[in-house]
Formats: C-alpha cells, sequence, structure tokens
C-alpha cells in the first residue's frame, strides 16, 4: 500500500485529505498546538521546525508522497508576527523540501491565489506573482523553494469551504450559515472576488493528480470568480435562506491590517485539461454540502 504524510492534519484540508487518503493510502498526519486523530490513520504531534526530528519521522515512514497543507494562513497575524510566519511558512518549507529531495519522496505543496495583486482579470499558472502583504510573500518564497525540484506539484487554492472534519472554526460557507440560522445580519463585500476552493474537491483532486503524476503548478479552484455578496446570495437559495440578512458592503468599511488583493480570479482550465474533468462550482459544491447535510454527513 502506498503512503502519504499529510503536515497540518488539524486543518480544514488536512483533516479532509486524511479521511479520503485513508481508504486506499496508509496515512501519517502531522499536528503541532492542536493535538488531532482519526481512524484508520497514525499521527504524530511534531514541529516542522525542528529539523532534526522532522529527518527522523518522515526518513522512517518513507512516504511515497508528501502532502504540505500546514501554514500560517491570517494574513493579519502574518503581518504582524513576521518572524513566526516566516518559520512556518518558509522554513518549514524548506525542511520538508531537503528531507523529501533526499529519500525521493514528491511533493505537494499548498499556496494560495493571494500571491496576485488583483490587477490582472484573470490568473493562470504562468502569471507572475506579486504580492502585497507577508503571508503572501513567504508562500511565493515556499513555492520558489518546492520548485528546485521538478517532480514537485504546487496546488494554489482560494479560500476553503465545506463541512469541517476536525477544525471547529468556521470557513465562510459553515459561517454564513451559522449566522443565518441566528438571524444576525452578515456583511458581505460587493467588491471582494475570488473563486473559492471546496475543500472536498481539493482533497479528491490532489490525490488524483498525484496518481497521474502531474507535477509543476495548477490552480485548484472553483469554475466561476464571485464576489462574496453573491456567494452569500447562493448560500440562501441552495440552504432556503431569506437573503434579508445579507447587507452588501465595501472594501473601504474593512479594518484589516495587511493589504489583500480585492479581485483574484484564477484560471482552472489547466487542472481541468489534465485531470479530463469539469471543477465545481461554487453552486454546484454548495448543492453537495446540502446532500451531505441530507445524509448526516455533516462534522
Amino acid at each position: 500500500m502506498r503512503k502519504v504524510f499529510i503536515t497540518g492534519a488539524s486543518g480544514l484540508l488536512g483533516s479532509k485529505i486524511m479521511a479520503i487518503a485513508r481508504e486506499d493510502y496508509e496515512v501519517l498526519g502531522q499536528y503541532n498546538k492542536v493535538e488531532f486523530t482519526m481512524k484508520g490513520c497514525q499521527n504524530v504531534q511534531l514541529d516542522l521546525c525542528d529539523r532534526e526530528k522532522l529527518f527522523k519521522t518522515v526518513g522512517q515512514f518513507e512516504p511515497d508522497f508528501l502532502i504540505h497543507t500546514a501554514a500560517i494562513r491570517d494574513m493579519d497575524y502574518c503581518e504582524a508576527h513576521k518572524e513566526e510566519a516566516l518559520a512556518a511558512n518558509v522554513e518549514a518549507t524548506r525542511n520538508i523540501s531537503d528531507i523529501c529531495t533526499e529519500i525521493g519522496t514528491k511533493v505537494i505543496f499548498i499556496s494560495t491565489d493571494v500571491i496576485f495583486d488583483g490587477t490582472e482579470t484573470e490568473y493562470k499558472e504562468t502569471s507572475e506573482p506579486k504580492p502585497l502583504n507577508y503571508y503572501a510573500e513567504t508562500k511565493v518564497e515556499g513555492e520558489s523553494i518546492i520548485l528546485q525540484n521538478s517532480a514537485n506539484l504546487i496546488a494554489r487554492i482560494s479560500f476553503l469551504y465545506g463541512w469541517n472534519v476536525s477544525d471547529r472554526r468556521l470557513n465562510f460557507v459553515t459561517w454564513v450559515l451559522n449566522n443565518l440560522k441566528l438571524g444576525n445580519e452578515i456583511d458581505l463585500y460587493m467588491d471582494h472576488y475570488r473563486n473559492g476552493t471546496f475543500m472536498d474537491d481539493a482533497a479528491r483532486l490532489l490525490l488524483m493528480m498525484y496518481m497521474r503524476g502531474l507535477s509543476g503548478i495548477y490552480h485548484l479552484a472553483g469554475k466561476y470568480c464571485m464576489n462574496r455578496f453573491e456567494m452569500g446570495e447562493l448560500v440562501c437559495e441552495v440552504f432556503g435562506y431569506d437573503k434579508e440578512h445579507l447587507v452588501a458592503k465595501s472594501l473601504e468599511e474593512a479594518s484589516w491590517i495587511a493589504k489583500r488583493p480585492t479581485r483574484v480570479c484564477m484560471d482552472v482550465s489547466k487542472a481541468e485539461e489534465d485531470l479530463g474533468l469539469n471543477l465545481l462550482s461554487f453552486r454546484e459544491s454548495l448543492l453537495d454540502m446540502k446532500k451531505q447535510e441530507s445524509q448526516g454527513v455533516v462534522f
């Protein structure tokens, strides 16, 4: 049985990949501060900046491939804690790249759409990264490290959403649904455009990309780019809520510390062509979530 090592096992994407991969792979999930276990998988507490322990752990497990989802993603936090962000997002990535190159293990690195500045209509894999904040800078540097080995793969994703497996923090869709249930007003930006990435879709596709032997850079996100208000309307429509609680806002009213691109629309045609399938739209993903809810598959 093939082996996969997954970093960030307690996070949204890492835990979802483990839940799917355990059916066909021997899985070892790494966590650091948030303890996490999953039936049918092994787990290890490990600081990825502890180079010696990382080399020993990965070397003993000898995975066929490693999916590196662990990172500090809060853009405002990274802006205020640059040393910590550098260690978690760059130095840890360098350690992983070094040990995997040494033992011949393929790395799939999870990057982000916010490495772009939002000035172009649409971004392809060949578009030049122009980071606006420190988090984005660390991910660009991480990409550069991973690309030193031509066998590796980079998957740029947008913000993640879906039913959580382990992480109890709300993602965009579950946050909207939670507020709709409570009858709260929900501020949504009309001028903030992104694709969004359904975590179930991403987890399945990452494993498929390994099996297909793909390498290089791919964009994995929803089929279409939308603003947050439009997305909120679709959540209401699919889950049967009134739209009266949605409040249209402008990014000028946001109180963010780190500068963000206002419009990052990713072209996903390369992934669709090389995988021979159509990536789900935001609406299709919501319908999948609704089906999971009706079947009781809600975490």
